[in-house]
């Protein structure tokens, strides 16, 4: 995608409703993280990426909007397992871009007499 064709994007839901459900992600997280058992802690794979995530979700919350934030919720929207994810993950899509505006027949559908 051209960079004149990626100003063309625009999300389906809009930035606060995605910074609603940033917000939420890392609320849940942080409970996941608050109340995991600490005696598995330091050995366990599972950990580390909880704190990943808490900390994509923290990143993202301090982007600006825009189509770049709106995709990157997207991308990461998909890789959480519950409806709110799934819900923005299908719901913010790039809409339609062209490199060049699509052309208009204007004489289409007028009878030739």
């Amino acid at each position: 995608m051209s960079a004149s064709s990626a100003a063309l994007v625009a999300p389906a839901i809009g930035d606060a409703e995605l910074r609603a459900w940033l917000t939420e992600r890392r609320t849940a997280l942080d409970l996941e993280v608050r109340h995991y058992p600490s005696p598995i802690a330091a050995c366990d794979l599972h950990l580390p990426a909880l704190l990943d995530a808490r900390a994509a979700v923290v990143r993202l919350l301090a982007e600006p909007p825009g189509p770049a934030f709106a995709a990157a919720c997207v991308s990461l929207a998909r890789t959480f397992d519950d409806p709110a994810s799934a819900r923005i993950a299908a719901g913010v899509a790039p809409a339609r871009t062209f490199d060049h505006p699509p052309s208009v027949d204007r004489d289409a559908g007028k009878d030739a007499r």
